[in-house]
């Protein structure tokens, strides 16, 4: 399963890790539901009057509804992770013209782009 690091951002590949290989954090977290949580997040965004919501408070109760039970120190630097990795995004792809809905749209078709790129990976590792 791979895994990303929500400290420094590390990718490695692992079965059931205790902790970053690198920086040697326990805030780790499988990629593919990293994935699955900043599209609920992304898509829930876009729902609600173009971002009215802090995304904050969309990541947590996307986290509610998905039964993720986090550690409060997981849970806030999932939340960063996220918050670092969508925010910017949105904001430099409207700076280039496109709508908000766009933005989150075009995101969110990266994210499952990424989700099958992973699928592709493990298959591959697995054979």
């Amino acid at each position: 399963m791979w895994w990303i690091c929500l400290k420094c951002g590390r990718r490695f590949y692992a079965l059931n890790p205790r902790q970053c290989s690198q920086c040697w954090t326990h805030n780790i977290y499988p990629e593919e539901e990293l994935l699955d949580i900043e599209e609920a997040s992304l898509q829930k965004m876009k729902d609600t009057l173009l971002g009215a919501i802090p995304l904050y408070d969309i990541v947590v109760s996307v986290l509610a509804s998905e039964g993720i039970t986090l550690t409060p120190a997981r849970k806030i630097a999932l939340i960063s992770k996220i918050h670092g990795d969508i925010v910017p995004v949105v904001r430099q792809r409207i700076a280039q013209g496109m709508s908000f809905n766009e933005a989150c749209d075009s995101i969110i078709k990266e994210i499952k782009q990424k989700r099958e790129m992973i699928k592709k990976r493990t298959r591959i590792s697995i054979e």
